[in-house]
């Protein structure tokens, strides 16, 4: 594996990608050109995964750097690990965010579904040194972000649902069937990442506890 700092160095050079080619496609929304606007979008979305993951393995090669070095080298290492999956969630954000306004809702899932991972990897580096109050808020996020995640594959399933529906009355049996699979698996993907919500805490910020107090969590998309 590279060093973490040449991956840390691809990861901002990819990020610095994205933000370009996101606003490339400022001139294609005033021109009302939308396919183009998409697949800037999308290539965009693309630059921010690279960076996104670049930063997941930095993080990784840290934690792998701390282990049998000096209690403050490890402390210091650690600190770089948390960094870089906290800055590796906000670019998995930026991912998704750039897919969702492309309509690419499927791709859109899996970017706030990796944000919330990263965040909940940062989480477990901070509880493991003992800093449990910016571990929870880490928490909260991750768990705003497997609810993004919800709501995108929940999107995603109900058009190639309809899809399905379209192509079966048409008479396009086998593409509705493989639709109408390709809709089911993305409902379970939407179920998970629900799941994956209630299973962080606490109850969100403190300031909406008693909006939330007692539901159900992956209710609110």
């Amino acid at each position: 594996m590279p060093e973490p700092e040449q991956l840390e160095h691809t990861a901002e050079s990819e990020n610095s990608k994205g933000h370009g080619q996101s606003f490339a496609v400022q001139h294609y929304s005033v021109s009302g050109d939308v396919q183009e606007a998409q697949e800037g979008l999308a290539a965009a979305a693309r630059h921010y995964q690279r960076s996104a993951q670049a930063y997941v393995d930095a993080a990784q090669a840290w934690v792998e750097r701390a282990t049998g070095a000096s209690a403050p080298d490890a402390q210091t290492v650690r600190a770089r690990a948390g960094a870089d999956y906290g800055f590796a969630a906000s670019v998995y954000w930026y991912a998704g965010r750039s897919f969702a306004d492309a309509y690419d809702f499927e791709h859109a899932g899996e970017g706030m579904e990796a944000a919330a991972q990263a965040y909940v990897a940062q989480a477990r580096i901070w509880e493991e040194d003992g800093r449990t109050q910016p571990a929870a808020t880490l928490r909260v996020e991750a768990a705003f972000r497997y609810l993004d995640a919800q709501r995108y594959y929940q999107q995603a399933s109900d058009f190639r649902r309809n899809l399905a529906n379209n192509l079966a009355a048409v008479g396009e049996r086998q593409s509705a069937a493989e639709e109408q699979t390709q809709a089911d698996e993305l409902e379970r993907r939407a179920v998970a990442a629900g799941l994956s919500v209630n299973q962080q805490g606490p109850e969100y910020h403190a300031a909406y506890q008693s909006d939330y107090k007692g539901a159900n969590k992956s209710a609110y998309k």
